[in-house]
């Protein structure tokens, strides 16, 4: 039976990559990670003997001629890498799971799409939000109301990120004071971009793609930009036309831990509001209000069972790697997300 799993090649074993990918692919007896790669030779090594990984290799490259048997790689890096980590990958006939965004821009995202549909392989971005039971939920719960019209139309739709670090103190994770090899890497940025703009693109480009692509995802659309605000004190604003109504994105990011996200959907008669939570935080799902304005005003909060997004994330590569067919998450889809940010920025700029 052994046989049968889905081999893993997993290359990154910082903090990320161990507390939310790692220990949830151990927990999977569909699949087994047979290979370990990082740039931190001790850490590699600690990390693969606590999770009882056979192999240990200090690159990507090193992995990808050593392990022939792998059947697709999971790469939790530096943004800056990740794209040319998983061309390699890519070349080399494995399928793919990256952490968002699967490129800094959407020319070099173009590239890494085509190669995975020319050797069709299953490229998967982690977009860990999507698969949150309460995100579910209210994806059900907006699509019977559009359905049924039985709150009317769309009217306005708010998406509010002024956000800390969410990392809800999580820890267990191995920790060496060994520094990493420097590598030499090109811009991995947008040509037109200038380079003064270059950090706070990057910034922007990773916290609030989730917030983009929630947005798509309920809507099944992409929006027009209307108006661009990046004001001094570190706030954005961005207003978007989805035909119909439209849509704000309000974003914001602080040091502290203090985690204030939601999306509000605004019908003629009332409002769909979901609060969803810090990714790190386990086993507690977005939470759901529904409001209606009847003569009986009605507000409705359905239980969620508790999960983590993390967990339901790895759990549904694995079945898209046996299945052989991507349900959500698609690095093609997601290159609309990629495209969306980059207009942003072209029309502030």
């Amino acid at each position: 039976m052994k046989n049968n799993k889905i081999k893993i090649g997993f290359v990154g074993a910082g903090f990320i990559g161990q507390l939310c990918h790692i220990i949830n692919y151990i927990d999977n007896n569909k699949c087994e990670i047979i290979a370990l790669a990082d740039n931190k030779k001790k850490l590699g090594k600690l990390v693969a003997s606590k999770y009882k990984i056979p192999k240990v290799y200090q690159n990507h490259k090193e992995l990808l001629n050593n392990e022939k048997n792998i059947d697709a790689i999971i790469i939790v890096t530096k943004r800056s890498f990740t794209p040319d980590i998983t061309l390699d990958c890519l070349n080399n006939n494995r399928s793919v799971f990256v952490e968002k965004p699967l490129a800094l821009s959407y020319d070099k995202g173009i590239k890494l799409v085509t190669e995975a549909k020319k050797r069709k392989l299953i490229y998967k971005v982690g977009y860990n939000k999507i698969y949150d039971n309460g995100i579910q939920k209210a994806k059900k719960i907006f699509d019977n109301l559009i359905l049924s019209k039985e709150l009317g139309e769309i009217v306005f739709v708010r998406s509010h990120r002024f956000s800390g670090t969410g990392y809800c103190n999580q820890s267990g994770q191995v920790k060496t004071k060994e520094k990493e090899i420097k590598q030499k890497i090109n811009s991995q940025f947008p040509k037109w971009l200038p380079k003064k703009f270059e950090k706070q693109y990057d910034s922007y480009l990773n916290l609030y793609c989730h917030n983009i692509n929630l947005l798509r995802f309920f809507f099944n659309k992409n929006p027009k930009i209307d108006y661009v605000d990046f004001a001094k004190s570190n706030t954005q604003l961005v207003v978007f036309d989805f035909g119909n109504f439209k849509a704000t994105l309000e974003t914001k990011a602080y040091k502290d831990d203090v985690w204030d996200e939601e999306i509000e959907i605004f019908f003629e008669h009332g409002l769909l509001k979901i609060k969803t939570p810090p990714q790190q935080l386990v086993n507690v799902p977005a939470q759901i209000t529904l409001f209606k304005r009847k003569s009986n005003t009605e507000i409705y909060k359905p239980n969620i069972k508790p999960s983590w997004s993390f967990k339901l994330q790895s759990d549904g590569f694995i079945k898209d790697l046996i299945t052989k067919k991507i349900s959500i998450n698609s690095a093609e889809d997601s290159l609309n997300d990629l495209l969306l940010i980059e207009n942003i920025w072209k029309k502030w700029i």
